[in-house]
């Protein structure tokens, strides 16, 4: 049946779209301009002369099969059609949209079929922004009409939903769903930063490409600085802008076009349908590049083409780094890439989140280095054939394996990733594996019921659920988790039991609340599936006991080897242990606090607490894990916390490997938060070590498994800074005032976990001119609520 609706365009031109109706018709409009309508057996049973607009879009079907819409490229109006003669019926209402610019020709029916939808380049401006709208007829068309704002670009996809719904795609990109009444129900907008040429200079690189600088269409100049793993709101200068490079090329009609010309001579590099974007010249002016809407193109002198790269997406600028080596490029997708001028090959992607905070850098084959909080914003997609849904694991999934920093700091020092590998593997003796991904897959968890949203009147609810290994590995055991703490009675693993659906009782809290499950194979934890419910049943009392807070705050500031002494990271352990004491008879019973500072923070003390917070907090109660000193990662990555006895000359025997906290942390019962503000500079390394990175740590207690609320006093590659002035770390000063009452941000007497991550952030940047950057990662699975209050 495929090869038959391919072999459609032999009736005529080009066909460029279909539709079906329910009973197996086919109908199609082509760029000749005329509709066709073919039987169940792809038949032509009907077709018109060229239709009034010259370039029919879309189409669609009543549901009933009586009519047929179609929208236009070239013209705004939209046409109703007898969908049995095709005979043209009538002409919706498009005033206001009557405006070759202002299409509308993307088309659809409501499930009812009373009601016309249309969308496309039609937009107005609303409160000061512009909107691209859906107009939607009643009377299949014929009737009055209404707009509601849509999305923030060309509507580019318009569905039908039961009950009368709408639901959206658009080019920003955007969708969202509208109820019968044209409420929006779901807007779902872009999260990434617009490339899009300002003009010559809002792209910037160092020269060779470690460092850039680009200014988004809308949005504030931001840098991003890869050896120092740094991002920040600031203007970068330092790249020259392609009017200083010198040379007697002139390259003009390469804007939007499909045929620039080198020194007035027209380039014929360009296939069909490809539009040039971008281009820029190599310093010595000996190359050119372009970019477009599908490919990178470099060139010679005389304009022959040297190597044509596919790229994922429309380039919208391009610099070259004035050694001549690489190309950086900003794409329509939101990502940066840099690509080796040699050959076009692809080196590294950069994705800047527009949140300001977030980043990624991954390489083709998936190795990466990220920010806090934004590890699974890219992952693996793996096929299971045509008629399997795809699956999709998060890089989180993969972590051991593929984050490398230390390959990413090699990739332009290389230029070759294999390369990169090597020397990464080579430097700290590390072996890389040949197992395929494919043999490595986690399980895949599946909550069949309840679905989401679903209310619930009764305290014990019955999940329905599948995990699954897509290799047929065993599944070692299922955690189920309220709110991503796990259930308090099943502590440890759940047996998966028999293949197939699977049934367990909880014992909900009568409120609102998410509901995750994560399973685990022999390569590690699956993603979690989660299904939030609202409670639905009698109003009830809320419980009035008062949760107790379990605090066990460590800190090293005089460690056994005097070239690693601190000045206030003990002083931090205690300091906070004071503020939250103060907080008994407040939001909790009680306050029962463990300080382990010095001396007295040696690693089996620190074992002991931990397995003594772990065994008291119950599921009502509230435990926190803070951590004051020195922390380090070692030629594998693994992040150590260094007790009083540390020794890096005997990492695994005198250091707090981070899988102690990890293990805790996943065991506790309660709602758990961890500060940690280990990554303090020294002469700890005597320049033999990479700096301090603590991303991982918080990455990994965040997992679903674990489900801990992190904050850290510094990101990345930051030094955590301590001032006499202070009297404290500049991250446990801010932690201690907020507690005290200055994260109260809304005059309400609480600190709540997002106000108060969101003062301390502010107030670090403050104290340190901007030299470290606190950060909080809050599960998804994990409401915001209150932990202290202001006294």
């Amino acid at each position: 049946s495929i090869s038959e609706v391919a072999n459609l365009s032999s009736y005529g031109d080009i066909t460029s779209n279909i539709a079906w109706d329910r009973s197996g018709r086919l109908a199609s409009v082509s760029i000749d301009g005329k509709l066709r309508l073919y039987d169940t057996s792809f038949k032509l049973i009907q077709e018109t002369a060229a239709l009034a607009g010259k370039q029919p879009y879309s189409l669609a079907f009543s549901p009933n099969g009586e009519l047929l819409a179609v929208g236009y490229t070239d013209s705004p109006q939209v046409q109703v059609f007898d969908a049995k003669s095709l005979k043209l019926l009538y002409e919706p209402d498009i005033s206001g949209a009557d405006d070759v610019n202002k299409l509308l020709n993307k088309v659809s029916f409501s499930s009812s079929g009373n009601q016309l939808i249309a969308g496309g380049t039609y937009r107005k401006a609303l409160d000061g922004k512009w909107w691209y709208m859906l107009r939607i007829w009643d009377n299949r068309g014929r009737g009055t009409y209404r707009d509601i704002a849509a999305g923030k670009n060309t509507i580019m996809d318009i569905k039908a939903l039961p009950d009368n719904g709408i639901a959206f795609g658009g080019a920003y990109p955007d969708w969202g769903v509208f109820d019968s009444g044209g409420n929006k129900q779901i807007y779902k907008a872009a999260e990434t930063n617009n490339y899009s040429a300002k003009d010559k200079t809002h792209l910037r690189v160092s020269p060779t490409g470690q460092k850039i600088g680009i200014t988004p269409f809308q949005g504030n100049a931001i840098s991003f600085d890869i050896e120092k793993r740094s991002l920040e709101d600031s203007p970068f200068s330092s790249g020259k802008q392609h009017s200083e490079k010198r040379h007697s090329l002139k390259v003009t009609d390469w804007a939007n076009s499909l045929s620039p010309k080198l020194n007035g001579k027209a380039l014929s590099f360009l296939s069909a349908n490809e539009w040039s974007f971008a281009v820029d010249i190599t310093m010595d002016g000996q190359r050119l590049l372009f970019g477009s809407n599908l490919n990178l193109h470099s060139l010679d002198t005389s304009g022959n083409k040297l190597w044509s790269t596919y790229t994922q997406a429309t380039t919208l600028c391009v610099n070259i780094t004035d050694n001549g080596k690489a190309a950086i490029a900003g794409m329509s997708d939101g990502i940066i890439r840099w690509y080796r001028m040699q050959d076009g090959k692809h080196l590294l992607s950069l994705y800047l989140h527009p949140d300001g905070n977030r980043w990624l850098l991954w390489t083709p084959q998936g190795y990466y280095d990220c920010s806090v909080g934004a590890e699974d914003l890219i992952g693996w997609h793996l096929n299971q054939g045509a008629d399997r849904e795809a699956l999709y694991f998060p890089a989180s999934r993969f972590r051991d394996r593929y984050y490398r920093p230390d390959v990413i700091d090699n990739i332009l020092v290389t230029y070759d990733e294999d390369s990169a590998l090597r020397l990464a593997n080579m430097d700290n003796n590390r072996k890389e594996s040949e197992t395929p991904i494919t043999k490595i897959l986690p399980p895949v968890v599946r909550i069949i019921s309840p679905v989401h949203n679903q209310g619930f009147d009764k305290e014990q609810v019955t999940i329905e659920y599948s995990a699954t290994s897509p290799g047929g590995e065993p599944i070692l055991g299922v955690r189920f988790l309220i709110d991503g703490r796990p259930v308090e009675n099943e502590r440890g693993l759940i047996p998966a039991g028999s293949k197939g659906a699977m049934r367990k009782s909880l014992n909900l809290p009568p409120r609102d609340v998410s509901i995750s499950i994560v399973a685990e194979n022999k390569h590690g934890w699956s993603s979690p599936s989660e299904v939030r419910m609202q409670w639905i049943g009698q109003s009830f009392t809320p419980d009035v006991l008062k949760p107790t807070l379990y605090l066990l705050a460590i800190g090293v500031s005089d460690y056994q080897k005097p070239d690693y002494k601190l000045g206030f990271a003990s002083k931090d352990a205690r300091d906070f242990s004071a503020v939250l004491q103060r907080q008994k008879g407040g939001l909790y019973r009680d306050v029962v606090v463990r300080t382990l500072t010095d001396k007295d923070a040696n690693k089996d003390n620190i074992l002991d607490a931990l397995e003594w917070i772990q065994n008291e907090t119950t599921g009502r109660d509230i435990a926190i894990i803070f951590l004051a000193g020195h922390g380090i990662n070692d030629n594998n990555n693994v992040f150590y916390y260094m007790p009083y006895e540390a020794d890096l000359e005997s990492i695994r025997r005198t250091c707090l490997k981070f899988t102690e906290l990890k293990d805790t942390v996943s065991s506790i019962a309660g709602k758990v938060l961890m500060f940690v503000d280990a990554c303090h500079s020294g002469n700890v390394w005597g320049g033999r070590r990479a700096l301090p990175d603590v991303n991982i740590l918080v990455n990994e207690l965040s997992d679903a498994e674990s489900g801990a609320i992190v904050f850290t006093s510094s990101t990345g590659r930051q030094f955590s800074l301590e001032d006499s002035k202070w009297g404290n770390g500049a991250f446990t000063k801010a932690l201690i005032e907020g507690i005290n009452g200055q994260a109260d941000l809304f005059g309400k007497g609480t600190i709540t976990v997002k106000t108060l991550d969101a003062f301390i952030a502010q107030r670090v940047k403050e104290l340190t001119g901007g030299k470290q950057s606190p950060t909080a990662i809050i599960p998804n699975s994990i409401p915001d609520f209150p932990i202290g209050i202001k006294r």
